[in-house]
């Protein structure tokens, strides 16, 4: 078979992208653990808080949650509607990080979600590692219909379009 022509390789990734949107999305509705900090930043040790996205993709629900398992989401008191939401901050970017008493390694996991209530408010997290930052971060991108730009999502475009180019030329 002759050399995949753009239009193919456009379609490709064009569809390599909708599979890496759809897992990202599940990955919220599955729900992420997201590391405690004060208001200053500062860790709090053994605590931690959850936040999942409805089936729908409609609203995010979190709040603490100490226990071993996993809450659903009428356990989770708290809720932002998706529709709400303005943008995503990450790093050095969002609020929680600006006072400099996270540590560097904490900085680089930290994301917020800029959203609107009765003002212009911020939910921050900080992922528990690079994969759980590079997913959530992705996710709401791709919720927010903006680019996904994470490691991750360049690392999984390429592995998947090349697997996906060589299934092709194989039929």
């Amino acid at each position: 078979m002759d050399v995949a022509t753009s239009p193919d390789i456009d379609k490709i990734r064009s569809d390599v992208v909708e599979l890496i949107v759809k897992q990202r999305l599940l990955r919220l509705i599955e729900g992420g653990r997201f590391l405690k900090h004060t208001p200053k930043g500062q860790r709090i040790k053994d605590k931690f808080w959850v936040c999942k996205l409805s089936p729908n993709h409609r609203t995010l629900h979190y709040g603490d949650f100490d226990e071993n398992r996993e809450p659903h989401l009428d356990e989770l008191p708290n809720s932002i509607n998706i529709s709400d939401v303005k943008r995503v901050l990450t790093g050095k970017d969002c609020p929680h990080t600006r006072e400099g008493y996270m540590k560097k390694a904490a900085v680089d996991l930290a994301f917020s979600i800029v959203y609107e209530s009765d003002h212009e408010d911020y939910l921050n997290f900080v992922a528990i590692d690079s994969k759980t930052f590079n997913y959530w971060t992705d996710g709401l991108n791709a919720l927010l219909k903006t680019n996904m730009n994470s490691e991750e999502f360049h690392k999984d475009l390429q592995i998947l379009s090349k697997i996906e180019l060589k299934l092709r030329s194989m039929k």
